[in-house]
């Protein structure tokens, strides 16, 4: 861990808590509701749609090569606009990048809700894509600047906790709903975890939380070259999981 934290140039104390109002400065516990609920908002158009790609093709006539492409859609819009997504936060904040993340999850969920063709299936599950790519640095924003130090590896890995929790929502949605009412009101749920996500989102008033992100973001990107490309493998073959299992096993 001390090598690592070298090799990135940070320690606990060059990443304090951000000093606000008293009137703007959340509780721990609503940051991690917060942030728990964007992350799962913003993974589960894609492992939702993974989990019902049976029920969905059967309804929309979609081929495997169809499905294979939603999903490409949506990793490959997440991956090309994570670096912006990150400039995003530096510039307007952590809070207001969540509520944007949150609007397009939810146009996601609902445009899939009611899609009648492939090509409204690849848009909008790609645009779940970018609802990931604005959530994941602002909700890691919003941690380290309202958790304290001891408290943050923990915040951190139930933030991210959520990646599998929409694996097992999508998952419990098959049998649940996907099976008696119909996979469209699947999506029409997750839209509602979309509303609840921006409504637990924080209030801000304060600047100050916007310019502690900008140093933050300034002086520690350069160096985790490598520690995001080991990220990024693992998290490739953890998704790909998520997303084909369902219909992998059907297949079988």
């Amino acid at each position: 861990m001390g090598t690592l934290r070298r090799a990135s140039g940070l320690s606990s104390d060059a990443l304090p808590r951000i000093d606000l109002p008293a009137t703007d400065q959340p509780s721990e516990r609503r940051v991690l509701f917060a942030v728990i609920a964007i992350t799962t908002a913003g993974v589960l158009p894609v492992f939702l749609f993974g989990g019902l790609a049976v029920q969905i093709s059967s309804d929309l006539d979609l081929t495997t090569s169809a499905k294979g492409q939603v999903v490409f859609g949506y990793f490959t819009v997440s991956a090309l606009s994570s670096a912006w997504s990150g400039r995003m936060t530096e510039r307007f904040g952590p809070r207001k990048l969540m509520r944007v993340a949150a609007g397009f999850a939810g146009l996601s969920a609902l445009t899939v809700a009611t899609a009648q063709s492939f090509g409204w299936i690849f848009a909008a599950v790609a645009t779940g894509g970018l609802a990931n790519a604005l959530a994941q640095p602002a909700a890691n924003a919003l941690v380290v600047h309202h958790v304290a130090a001891g408290r943050r590896g923990f915040a951190l890995g139930v933030k991210q906790s959520a990646i599998p929790t929409a694996t097992l929502v999508a998952g419990l949605a098959v049998p649940s709903i996907g099976l008696t009412v119909g996979w469209r009101w699947a999506f029409v749920g997750a839209s509602t975890i979309a509303l609840a996500a921006a409504w637990a989102i924080p209030p801000t008033r304060s600047t100050a939380e916007r310019r502690a992100t900008a140093t933050l973001l300034r002086g520690t990107l350069r160096p985790r070259r490598v520690l995001a490309r080991g990220a990024g493998r693992g998290a490739g073959g953890a998704n790909v999981l998520g997303a084909f299992t369902t219909s992998a096993a059907v297949d079988a």
